[in-house]
Parts: C-alpha cells; sequence; structure tokens
C-alpha cells in the first residue's frame, strides 16, 4: 500500500503578511474600541501612564526578580491599581472595552477564517480524483489567531539594550471559542472537500480574565482540525510548554515570564477544551505529532518536547508550528526528535543578515539531517512538498518526491 502525503504550508512571508493585515484592518473594525477608550476613567489613565513610565525604569529589575514589579516601588503601583479596579466606574469601563474588543475580535477572527481558507481552496481545487490513500496536510503559523494590538507604544519601548519584544494581543475566552466550534467556516470547509485533510491551524494566543489582570492565565494553543472524507470534523488542541521572548517581554535575551503569565508545564499540556493527552494524531494508520516553536528547541537533556512525551520514532512526521524557530541548526540532533520527517511552517523568514548563519524560508523540510526549504507554487502563499510512504506488514518507507 501507498500513501500520498501532501503538505501545503502558510508562507507568511518577508513582510510578515498576518501583521499587515492587523495594521491595515485596524482603523477600520476598532471604531467600537476607539470610542469605548474615550471613556477611560482619569485616575485610570493616571496610573497606567506611572506604570509604563516605571516599566522602562525597571526592566532591568524584572530580568534578575523574575517578576512583573511586585517588588519595590512598582508594588505600591500596583497595589494602588487593584483598588482602582474595585471602583465601580472602572469595573464599568473594563466591561465596555471587553464587550468593543470581544466584538472586534469575532470579525478579525471570521475576516482571517475567510482569507486564508480562500489560499488553501485555490489550491486543493488542484486535487480532483483523489483516493483514500490521499492526504493532505495543511499547515499555519504560530501566532496567527490574536487579538489586534493596540497599545503599540508600549510594546515599543527601547532603552539601551532592554526592550519589549514581539508581544503578541490575547483573545478573550468568547472569541477563543469560536475556533473550537464545530460549526465555524474552517470546519465547514473542511467537510465540503471531501478529502482527507489535516489542518495544523496555527495557535491562539487566549486568556481568561480576572479583576487582577496579574492572575490571568494566557495559553498559546495549537487547533488541529482533521476529517476523512464524509465523517464528522474532529477538532484537537495542544498547549505550548517553553515560552519565549517571542510570547511577550524580554530583557538582555531573558524572559520576563510574569509579563505573560503561563502555568507548569504540567498544568498546560493536556488542558482545556477538546485537548489531547499527548502531542500526537493518529490518522489512517499513520502518526503526526507536533511541537509548537520553542518546544521543538534543544533543552538540557537535548529532547523535544514530543520526544519526551513520545517512544523513539513513535511518529512518521513531526509538524512544528512556530513563530520564530528555525530547524537549520547542526546541533539539533533528529535522533532527539519524534520523528525523522519534520516539516516547518513558521510566521518568519531567516537570513543571515539577521545575525543567524543561515537562510531559511517560512517553509522548510528536514528529513533525517538534510534540510532545504518547501517548493514555491508561483502567484500564491502556499508552499508545498509531497511524500510517499510505502507501507508492507508494520513496515514503513518514507520518500520525499521531488
Amino acid at each position: 500500500m501507498t500513501k500520498n502525503i501532501r503538505f501545503l504550508a502558510f508562507d507568511n512571508g518577508m513582510e510578515n503578511w498576518r501583521r499587515q493585515e492587523e495594521i491595515k484592518s485596524w482603523k477600520e473594525l476598532s471604531t467600537e474600541v476607539i470610542e469605548a477608550r474615550k471613556g477611560k476613567p482619569a485616575e485610570l489613565v493616571d496610573i497606567d501612564a506611572e506604570i509604563i513610565s516605571k516599566i522602562e525604569e525597571r526592566l532591568t529589575d524584572w530580568c534578575e526578580t523574575g517578576s512583573f514589579g511586585r517588588d519595590g516601588e512598582y508594588s505600591s503601583l500596583y497595589e494602588k491599581k487593584l483598588k482602582l479596579n474595585q471602583k465601580q466606574e472602572v469595573i464599568d469601563y473594563r466591561e465596555n472595552m471587553h464587550k468593543a474588543k470581544g466584538s472586534r475580535q469575532k470579525i478579525w477572527i471570521q475576516q482571517l477564517m475567510n482569507t486564508v481558507l480562500s489560499f488553501f481552496d485555490e489550491e486543493l481545487k488542484k486535487y480532483k480524483n483523489t483516493t483514500e490513500n490521499d492526504i493532505f496536510v495543511l499547515m499555519l503559523p504560530e501566532f496567527f489567531w490574536a487579538d489586534i494590538v493596540d497599545h503599540i507604544q508600549l510594546y515599543h519601548i527601547k532603552r539601551n539594550d532592554m526592550g519589549i519584544a514581539g508581544y503578541v494581543s490575547p483573545l478573550y475566552e468568547e472569541s477563543y471559542k469560536l475556533l473550537l466550534d464545530s460549526g465555524n467556516i474552517i470546519a465547514k470547509w473542511m467537510k465540503d472537500q471531501k478529502k482527507n485533510i489535516i489542518f495544523f491551524a496555527g495557535t491562539a494566543m487566549h486568556k481568561e480574565i480576572n479583576d487582577d489582570p496579574m492572575k490571568e492565565k494566557i495559553y498559546n494553543t495549537l487547533l488541529i482540525y482533521s476529517v476523512k472524507k464524509d465523517d464528522a470534523v474532529q477538532i484537537s488542541t495542544w498547549n505550548k510548554v517553553n515560552y519565549s521572548p517571542i510570547d511577550g517581554f524580554m530583557v538582555n535575551g531573558h524572559v520576563v515570564r510574569n509579563k505573560i503569565p503561563h502555568e507548569e508545564k504540567k498544568e498546560v499540556i493536556g488542558v482545556g477544551e477538546k485537548a489531547l493527552e499527548k502531542p500526537s494524531i493518529n490518522y489512517e494508520g499513520l502518526v503526526f505529532s507536533f511541537d509548537i516553536c520553542l518546544d521543538y528547541a534543544i533543552t538540557v537533556d537535548g529532547y523535544s518536547e514530543s520526544r519526551k512525551l513520545l517512544n523513539p520514532q513513535e511518529a512518521e512526521f513531526n509538524i512544528l508550528i512556530a513563530g520564530g524557530m528555525p530547524i537549520m541548526n547542526p546541533y539539533d540532533s533528529i535522533e532527539k526528535k519524534s520523528a525523522n520527517c519534520v516539516v516547518r511552517c513558521d510566521k518568519e523568514q531567516f537570513q543571515a543578515d539577521r545575525n543567524i548563519p543561515w537562510n531559511e524560508a517560512c517553509c522548510s523540510v528536514r528529513v533525517g539531517e538534510t534540510i532545504q526549504d518547501m517548493n514555491v507554487i508561483d502567484g500564491t502563499r502556499i508552499r508545498y512538498v509531497n511524500f510517499k510512504v510505502y507501507i508492507e506488514g508494520n513496515s514503513k518507507k518514507i520518500v520525499m518526491v521531488k
């Protein structure tokens, strides 16, 4: 038996397509948010201005203490804001802002869904006479599903070698749940294709709102949709474990974790609606494992997160969904990964002139120790790579098709 595995990955491009779409859409989608912000209580305006000023002053302390600022001078500002959050006018303001942002998030998510599906739809139309042995694996990069960033000035603070890097604004849980709805646009589209499809649909940053902002739990969750011909679409999730500067604040190369709250590993993986128990999907007799960005990187013991949780070479393919995680690393042994074949979809393209000693496109593939960019489909944002899996008894031979 021979399985034809066709990977189609969204190329976010050097210009960062997702970010540019966000910038273009900000003004037209933000009328209600801008109006709601006009009602921000004066006391809250003042305390936030003080906090931003203190952030600039205390970046080094954050790095040393690992604290958002519950120490020293900042703690008094923090306590003052906590008390303000209990005032009715502040409660009303926060509710109005949540309502306005929640409304915008839903429109924004639908817009992203429609746009990205139009790219994949154009390519899948080319495959008409498919059989049960044809499997299509679609991929989106990390952070694809997130809110539009409003307070951009906060995330551009620069002071000597200290800076706040790559902030991603989370969705509210009610908005995030639209992505888990089996009746959403993605699920309906996949059902209509009448094909075997697994869609590693990027990650969603989302948070649980709390009166105390520092107690808000924020997750970076991989969304996985799968369907077999006429069956119902299955939706699964998996949470990122290892956070990085891309997820929030960084000072001199160190992650200030408390600004982007995250739980301990044991409390994150396998937790949440539609959560899997381990990072793999068994599909038509093949196992697809997956890692989110830094979870794939070499750790102290040298193993990727998926490899720690799966048996050696348990998976045929390892999916890497990333927001800045190149796989062209000579020290990154494939033996410490969960599969010999790694297919990566990243939001970034790496260039040697960015102090990285290699070039690597947003979408790349690794077989053993060999790494190459995925093939380009001219005039589109979709890259591809094809494999054949020859199955005889319990043995499988995987060959990349040129």
